[in-house]
């Protein structure tokens, strides 16, 4: 099978690809603005490179380079696309755009930790409680590890966009930071913040939970004071924009490249009286978000292309399957769960 990752080379994407190379049967291909396989998001008569493969994988920057015309190219001409963007805006638009058209390919949203992982989870926690009507989604992560581009602009892009929950069905706005829940994790119960997500509206969408909602612990936990003591004009600013990016920029791509980060997920259902909450924690969260991409586009691949339309990854891809897949083809991967039989 044949395996095409645009962004391939990446601080995530190069994850991924070396997740896939230890898969046997498996023909890995890196595309990008340059190499020998040449596919530029902002140049849609380059996407008849992508002919052939079995899964494309989208791993780039959706803040540099929006894949909204190569999910309507991979839609219409067959192929499947695995989306990797977490960014709340973005997630959306395609979910909206492209959810419930005639398709004769398939786009797949969400890839990596979070969202992916998260929204599996979610889809977890929900059938243990025969359908939940409530869904509280928890993520714990730290900054000051090694990241990529797209990330960085990820997070710069997610304190100052609107947060936005399920209410009732419905989807709430609120400002881009505020206060969230005590969620527990593996590590034990964090304070959160309210920052922007898309599993949100992705988890209403797969699940038909008609509450949802997602929050960030981030460590070290004064971060979290740091983070709710921003005044939301200075949020807002695109001086203080700039110079968030600047700065994380160099620590994380330069400073702290190296720095591994541990990453924790939790997924609480409720359902009338019932109630399961499901935990995972990852030693090293951008290696397993790179395994888990992996993971995803082997399964997808194995489908042989016999899935179209949009979905989100939770209705192809379960968390047993996800995490059986993952330990497959990294034996060095080390997670702790709870909650969760796989």
């Amino acid at each position: 099978m044949r395996i095409v990752v645009i962004g391939g080379r990446g601080f995530l994407g190069s994850r991924a690809v070396r997740a896939l190379r230890g898969a046997p049967g498996v023909e890995v291909v890196c595309a990008g603005r340059h190499g020998d396989l040449v596919v530029d998001l902002h140049r849609p008569e380059t996407f008849a490179a992508l002919d052939g493969a079995d899964v494309v994988v989208n791993a780039s920057s959706s803040h540099l380079a929006p894949p909204d015309a190569l999910a309507a190219f991979c839609l219409t001409r067959g192929h499947v696309l695995l989306e990797a963007s977490s960014d709340r805006v973005v997630v959306e638009r395609l979910l909206d755009t492209f959810r419930g058209r005639d398709a004769q390919g398939a786009l797949v949203l969400g890839a990596g930790i979070f969202t992916g992982i998260s929204n599996a989870l979610a889809a977890h926690a929900s059938r243990a409680v025969g359908g939940a009507r409530s869904i509280e989604l928890g993520v714990s992560s730290s900054p000051f590890s090694g990241a990529g581009g797209g990330t960085i602009d990820l997070m710069a892009d997610a304190v100052a966009t609107p947060t936005r929950v399920v209410r009732a069905g419905a989807r709430v706005d609120a400002p881009p930071i505020a206060p969230g829940p005590a969620m527990p994790f593996v590590e034990g119960e964090r304070a959160t913040v309210h920052v922007a997500f898309a599993e949100p509206v992705m988890v209403h969408a797969s699940t038909g939970a008609r509450d949802v909602a997602m929050y960030m612990a981030p460590a070290p936990a004064w971060l979290r004071r740091a983070f709710l003591a921003l005044p939301l004009s200075l949020v807002r600013s695109r001086v203080f924009g700039a110079l968030f990016r600047v700065y994380f920029r160099f620590l994380r791509r330069v400073l702290l490249r190296s720095v591994v980060t541990r990453v924790g997920l939790v997924a609480r259902a409720r359902r009338d009286e019932r109630e399961h909450v499901a935990m995972l924690s990852f030693d090293d969260g951008f290696d397993a978000g790179g395994v888990a991409i992996a993971a995803t586009a082997l399964v997808l691949a194995r489908r042989g292309g016999r899935v179209s339309g949009t979905f989100v990854v939770d209705e192809l891809v379960p968390l047993d399957v996800m995490l059986s897949v993952m330990r497959q083809i990294d034996g060095s991967l080390r997670f702790t769960a709870r909650g969760v039989s796989d």
